[in-house]
């Protein structure tokens, strides 16, 4: 689940404000609602630190979420459904927050770890689609399918600087100094640039 403590929660449902990393909705069961709330899920996974979904907020404030619905939230059923339809697994946590006398449920996803999240499986009603790499709109706090070169520029970008730190841990951990290295190759590439111009 995203790093997110109690505190900073209270201050999201205090600002009331919908964003890229997070999603409101009213209270709702989590069956009957699963596969458009994993719709939302998959998007958070493909965005720079995941977010959070609220159950129990609108835009006009702090509803709650009823003991009825919240009572349908268990984190094995919610995880277990969510992964048969994320490849790769999208890791999620669930947690409830009281503000102002009211119970929000929150699911916290988290950032992919190595490649973007596809949707290998289409769902039966149509909200899910085979092969979907969703995302979390710029223009406006909505999840939608990869559209653009932009929104596919976001996520090579994304999994490019994790592929990075992947290759520099493992060098370090091989003995190899990469920041000296690199700042070789730049110096001998000057050198040459310089002899080669004169």
């Amino acid at each position: 689940m995203p790093n997110l403590d109690d505190a900073t929660l209270a201050e999201i449902i205090r600002i009331g404000q919908e964003s890229r990393g997070v999603e409101f909705k009213a209270s709702i069961p989590w069956l009957g609602n699963e596969t458009r709330i994993t719709r939302t899920i998959l998007a958070m996974a493909n965005k720079e630190d995941g977010g959070v979904i609220i159950i129990g907020m609108t835009a006009a404030g702090a509803t709650g979420i009823t003991p009825e619905d919240l009572a349908t939230y268990d984190i094995d059923a919610v995880s277990a459904f969510v992964n048969r339809y994320a490849d790769p697994y999208v890791e999620l946590g669930l947690r409830q927050v009281i503000y102002a006398g009211t119970t929000q449920m929150v699911i916290g996803v988290e950032e992919f770890r190595d490649v973007p999240v596809i949707c290998q499986r289409a769902s039966a009603d149509g909200v899910l689609r085979q092969g979907g790499i969703y995302l979390r709109s710029y223009r406006m706090p909505e999840t939608t399918l990869v559209r653009t070169a932009q929104d596919m520029r976001e996520l090579i970008e994304l999994a490019t600087d994790k592929g990075v730190q992947r290759f520099i841990q493992r060098a370090a951990r091989g003995g190899l100094d990469v920041g000296s290295a690199a700042q070789g190759t730049a110096e001998q590439a000057f050198r040459q640039q310089i002899e080669g111009s004169s």
